[in-house]
């Protein structure tokens, strides 16, 4: 699986990915690694490949139903890996947390909405350092 025969786990084979583009895991701050890489250039997990299928699925029913008057009708998109957003469908990428629990430390917040602005606020952390890195480099080449 992706390169790993042995593993037969979707989730296992993406660690083992993961450990080769980022070396070893910081057990200190387990985030801090994810920072480093693309993890757009991950294979998808299990959860993300499922909803991906289900939306494969549903347009291979709404192909097999071309010939029919009303293709869709009695197939609801939100059954398939679809979610309604006001008057369009959009991806539903995955079920759960985006952030696995393994990977939270106790201090970090646990609440989604939390969890995001903790990551944004070291983004801005990170963002503050770059100009200050930025601004004291400008100055010695003045």
């Amino acid at each position: 699986m992706y390169g790993h025969p042995q593993l037969n786990d979707l989730n296992e084979a993406r660690y083992v990915i993961f450990n080769k583009m980022t070396g070893s895991v910081n057990n200190i701050n387990s985030l801090a690694n994810v920072k480093r890489i693309n993890c757009a250039l991950l294979p998808p997990c299990t959860n993300t490949l499922q909803k991906k299928i289900q939306r494969v699925q549903y347009l291979r029913t709404l192909w097999h139903h071309a010939d029919m008057r009303n293709p869709s009708d009695g197939i609801d998109p939100t059954s398939f890996g679809w979610k309604k957003e006001s008057t369009e469908f959009a991806p539903e990428w995955f079920d759960g947390s985006s952030v696995p629990l393994a990977l939270i430390q106790d201090n970090t917040p646990t609440d989604e909405t939390q969890l995001d602005k903790s990551m944004d606020s070291d983004h801005d952390d990170l963002d503050e350092q770059w100009t200050k890195d930025k601004s004291e480099s400008e100055t010695d080449v003045e």
